[in-house]
């Protein structure tokens, strides 16, 4: 492993250093979420390259999906035990690794997709790792905005993907598309393991501290922190299915180019971070992550039902619908992430998160072969009416503020 360059000192040097930490733990969280999300841009190539339908396509692509899912809670405990640095560098090292063999593969659609399942593995474990490692460096007045940060890497990567990703796939192959992931992963291990210094040692590390398992304390810790979990999952269904559908409803179903399509789903993930940057400020500023994730959910929930509504009946406003609903789904997941951290303590960080990660994941994982069947035998507005759904179940779920953990 190569020693770290970041020395943890006082004052405005070590300052500067947290945030360069930041900055490295996004750009691996962007380098795993385009490997993980830019395999659905790819469906329309399989189909082309390999006459898959649209559910057998769906399958493949999501075995990036399925890899994270099966190590999210190893990985937490890893990073519990070993700390953030060497988590983030042996996953972002994997996802490199799984997506260059898919590379090598990708005219076996068998073979590419276990390669791709690999590299999947790789990133459950820099967005463990990423946000555990942010927490303890961050006052509470100040983690609502910094994991916002972090999470910006979720919609950088899909942005990232839908407009490079397409594009590559059509006019040199399936192989470069793979490629352009793998490449970024690659140069995000490298930063991680010069650049990270573990949370353990960070200004705020002691007082995350837990006095044991979250699952096993008093009743109100835990019936709160599993809320948090299921308000997680419930919201990411919406975001989920946007990411998967979205380019391919636009370019198949609306008859809209690669490169359009592409464009919209990416300018949609840029108002995406903002919103998700703005929600974490907001998070901080009123001392409150459940505050604004009602009012996510709940508009969540509006424009899932009126995007079904118009996809079904009017088709004037579908697009721009969509837009809304995408940067509206985006803005939950750093509140989600910073409250299950506040409550299960840092001792127990990487084993929360890998939970709630584990069953988010899983959720995403189902998405492209179960609601690819939903909309081949009924059509999108169906979809978009199931995510909706789900929204408005977590408003009813999201449990009563954790400022008191904080």
């Amino acid at each position: 492993m190569i020693p770290s360059m970041v020395t943890v000192r006082t004052g405005n040097t070590v300052a500067v250093r947290v945030w360069v930490m930041l900055a490295i733990g996004t750009f691996a969280q962007l380098a795993g979420s385009m490997f993980v999300y830019g395999a659905a841009m790819l469906i329309p190539a399989l189909q082309r390259a390999h006459g898959l339908d649209l559910s057998d396509a769906g399958l493949v692509v999501s075995m990036p999906l399925a890899g994270t899912v099966v190590s999210f809670l190893g990985w937490g405990a890893l990073v519990d035990r070993f700390g953030e640095r060497l988590v983030l560098t042996v996953g972002s090292t994997l996802t490199a690794v799984g997506g260059l063999a898919a590379v090598a593969v990708s005219g076996n659609v068998v073979l590419a997709a276990a390669a791709m399942f690999v590299g999947g593995v790789g990133a459950a474990g820099s967005n463990s790792a990423s946000a555990a490692l942010i927490i303890a460096w961050f006052a509470p007045s100040q983690r609502g905005l910094a994991m916002a940060i972090r999470h910006v890497g979720l919609p950088l990567g899909v942005g990232l993907a839908a407009l490079t990703m397409p594009q590559l796939a059509d006019s040199v192959g399936i192989a470069a598309a793979l490629a352009a992931p793998s490449a970024l992963a690659a140069i995000a291990a490298f930063g991680c393991g010069v650049g990270i210094v573990d949370s353990s040692r960070g200004h705020h590390a002691s007082a995350l501290d837990s006095s044991g398992n979250p699952y096993r304390r008093s009743s109100p810790v835990r019936a709160t922190l599993l809320r948090v979990h299921a308000v997680a999952v419930l919201l990411s269904v919406a975001q989920s299915t946007l990411m998967v559908f979205a380019f391919v409803w636009l370019n198949s179903y609306h008859d809209w180019s690669a490169a359009a399509a592409g464009g919209v789903v990416t300018l949609a993930n840029v108002l995406g971070i903002a919103a998700r940057i703005g929600s974490g400020i907001w998070s901080d500023r009123i001392a409150s992550r459940m505050r604004p994730l009602r009012v996510i959910a709940c508009a969540s929930a509006i424009t899932m039902g009126l995007l079904a509504i118009d996809d079904a009946w009017l088709g004037v406003l579908a697009v721009p619908i969509m837009v809304v609903a995408t940067v509206i789904a985006a803005a939950d997941r750093s509140l989600v992430f910073t409250a299950a951290m506040e409550v299960a303590g840092r001792q127990w960080s990487g084993r929360s998160l890998g939970l709630q990660n584990t069953f988010q994941y899983l959720a995403g994982a189902a998405i492209p072969p179960v609601f690819g069947a939903l909309i081949s035998a009924t059509g999108y507005a169906a979809a978009f009416a199931a995510a909706a759904a789900c929204a408005g179940l977590a408003l009813i779920l999201i449990p009563p503020d954790t400022s008191e953990w904080q």
